[in-house]
């Protein structure tokens, strides 16, 4: 993880914003070798995790207005947004339950960093329902060409992430 991802989680922690690490970071938390840059963050959705994410973003000048911070499907990033550095989430794909989500965490260290990590029994579920999404949409007639084989790009991560999640999980 580079600096702006600790600092983000760190922040995180001083604002007592409720959030599971996702991705390619979380993968990495469990010990597999999954290359990845950005950091994914799904957080909470009521009130008092909202308002601790105002107070987190009270130096970004395009700070998102509170309600769209409790509403599903949102997402913005820290860093540089044409390769973001954290891309934060208010929900994933096939739409979980963060609280339920929340309770089986693991609070794992990565790179020297304390973090709330995703069940891998939830990040196993909410990798093939990404590639599920990815796959529709690349087969959806609604995508230019460019946007299609990002789509395609994406699944086939994802099911590699799945395939590789599978095997983790069947040799714990």
């Amino acid at each position: 993880m580079n600096k702006i991802q600790k600092g983000v989680l760190q922040q995180f922690r001083r604002q007592g914003i409720r959030c599971l690490v996702i991705g390619g970071q979380a993968m990495r938390a469990y010990g597999m070798g999954r290359d990845t840059r950005d950091l994914d963050l799904w957080i909470a959705r009521d009130l008092a995790n909202a308002q601790a994410m105002i107070r987190f973003l009270h130096r970004v000048q395009n700070r998102p207005p509170i309600e769209r911070l409790q509403e599903p499907n949102f997402k913005f990033t820290v860093g540089n947004p044409s390769s973001p550095d954290v891309d934060i989430l208010t929900s994933v794909a096939g739409d979980p339950s963060f609280e339920e989500a929340f309770e089986r965490r693991l609070q794992l260290m990565l790179d020297g960093t304390p973090m709330d990590v995703v069940a891998e029994s939830d990040l196993l579920r909410i990798k093939a329902a990404a590639a599920e999404k990815n796959e529709a949409d690349a087969a959806g007639g609604n995508l230019s060409a460019e946007e299609r084989l990002a789509a395609e790009g994406a699944a086939r991560k994802d099911r590699f992430d799945v395939a590789l999640l599978r095997m983790w999980i069947g040799a714990a």
